[in-house]
């Protein structure tokens, strides 16, 4: 990976610009993007690429246990007094199998941010407004909010 593979998307409403890799990384969950996030203006480092590269490895590494951390934050939905009116509301089928849980992931994102932290990213439909977010810290992935 070089930083050459990474391309300055459009900004939008956003207060930092996002470079986003070409090549997208496959999961359980589906493809995920590789983004890099900068200042307005700046362009990423080395020690960014440095770090979407350990990123992308662990990743890799992790797949498998990542999908099913996700798995489980949609079966607990599931099983929440909530669960199904909230499910049914959000148009998102109850029992679904983790072949399919992809298919209601909205946003699936691999980011380094310019202070270097390292997080997964992606938006449940049963939860656009908070979406799930593993960080990586000390090498070990980190669910938060």
């Amino acid at each position: 990976m070089q930083l050459t593979d990474f391309d300055l998307m459009e900004r939008g409403p956003r207060r930092f610009d996002t470079y986003a890799n070409r090549t997208l990384v496959p999961s359980p969950l589906g493809d995920f993007t590789i983004e890099m996030l900068v200042d307005i203006g700046k362009t990423p480092t080395p020690e960014m690429l440095a770090a979407a590269s350990r990123l992308l490895e662990k990743f890799s590494a992790d797949k498998e246990s990542l999908a099913q951390k996700v798995y489980r934050q949609y079966r607990a939905v599931c099983e929440a007094s909530y669960g199904p009116g909230w499910l049914k509301g959000c148009g998102v089928p109850e029992g679904l199998s983790l072949p399919r849980l992809h298919e209601y992931l909205n946003s699936r994102t691999l980011t380094v941010d310019s202070a270097l932290n390292i997080s997964v990213y992606t938006s449940p439909a049963w939860d656009r407004e908070h979406g799930l977010y593993f960080d990586l810290v000390d090498g070990e992935w980190r669910f938060g909010e």
